[in-house]
């Protein structure tokens, strides 16, 4: 098992959920369906990869109100 009892697995998958696309949520799905990883691991590396996609967003959009539009929708 990939550091099933250990502290570090939650953070660890973290870093790998902030790689920006959708093979990075796919991968830790299947780790966690093999039973590689915990839950707890699968939704920090899930939340982590989930706030990827505003950054891009804030980078490409040329209107700054409707970026900040949606963030602000995405909080609520």
């Amino acid at each position: 098992m990939f550091l099933m009892h250990s502290v570090f697995q939650p953070f660890l998958v973290a870093l790998f959920g902030l790689i920006p696309n959708c093979a990075a949520s796919v991968a830790i799905t299947m780790l966690y369906l093999k039973g590689v990883i915990a839950y707890g691991s699968v939704i920090a590396g899930l939340c982590a990869s989930g706030g990827v996609g505003l950054l891009v967003l804030l980078k490409e959009e040329k209107d700054k109100k409707i970026c900040l539009l949606y963030c602000f929708y995405c909080l609520v």
